[in-house]
């Protein structure tokens, strides 16, 4: 019984990890959304991204 509470701990400390590292990359894809919506408004050939963002 005392294993299964120690690998309980391990996995439950593993899913924290995770659960951190994926918040971390979800706030790194929101920022990296944003700036790309700015390069695309703002930067040199916009029109032409525009343009194959509405084709795909």
């Amino acid at each position: 019984m005392s294993q299964f509470v120690v690998e309980q701990s391990q996995i439950k400390h593993e899913l924290e990890k995770m659960t951190l590292m994926v918040s971390k990359k979800d706030a790194e894809i929101a920022l990296l959304k944003a700036q790309l919506e700015k390069a695309q408004t703002e930067g040199p050939g916009s029109t032409e991204v525009t343009k194959l963002r509405v084709k795909n």
